[in-house]
């Protein structure tokens, strides 16, 4: 099975069979790195596996396991924000930010907080002066300091093959 993969919404690319012991191998044949995790999986975070451009992933027994899902790599690039205030709560949709609100436009990719544990990728509706504001409800609450910028991804291909159960 080939998986086309984004940076910005996680992809099942294995679902364990409900019989047997579960098994697949996982080939990335694309340009950029896979980010192999659970349905939250966010490019880059401490809790995924990176699968490298060309790598190879056995999975030789999935019993204990779950649904594995994926997103690719991406770049940070401009514009980029820092949090002000600490009231981008769970579940906000709102990013406060001292100046430069305005760059961020709608329907722009983010990633916020990148290479931590609350890593996580976000649209954006829309923003003024001092705010960028979200499609959707953030993940994690963001802190004074938090940064955040404009990501550009690298999409890649992700091969699945042997799936099954014996």
């Amino acid at each position: 099975m080939i998986t086309p993969v984004s940076a910005t919404v996680p992809t099942v690319v294995f679902t364990p069979s409900g019989a047997g012991v579960p098994h697949a191998v996982l080939f990335n044949n694309g340009p950029g790195t896979v980010w192999l995790g659970g349905s939250a999986v966010s490019a880059g975070a401490p809790t995924t596996i990176a699968l490298p451009p060309l790598g190879k992933l056995r999975l030789p027994n999935m019993a204990a396991g779950g649904t594995i899902w994926a997103v690719s790599g991406f770049e940070q690039v401009s514009p980029r924000g820092t949090v002000i205030t600490a009231t981008t709560a769970l579940g906000g949709t709102t990013l406060t930010t001292a100046a430069g609100g305005t760059f961020f436009t709608a329907g722009m990719w983010l990633v916020v907080e990148p290479g931590t544990p609350r890593q996580e990728v976000a649209q954006v509706n829309g923003s003024n002066a001092g705010s960028v504001f979200t499609n959707g409800p953030l993940t994690y609450s963001h802190g004074t300091a938090a940064t955040f910028a404009q990501l550009t991804a690298t999409p890649t291909v992700l091969t699945t093959s042997f799936v099954g159960a014996t």
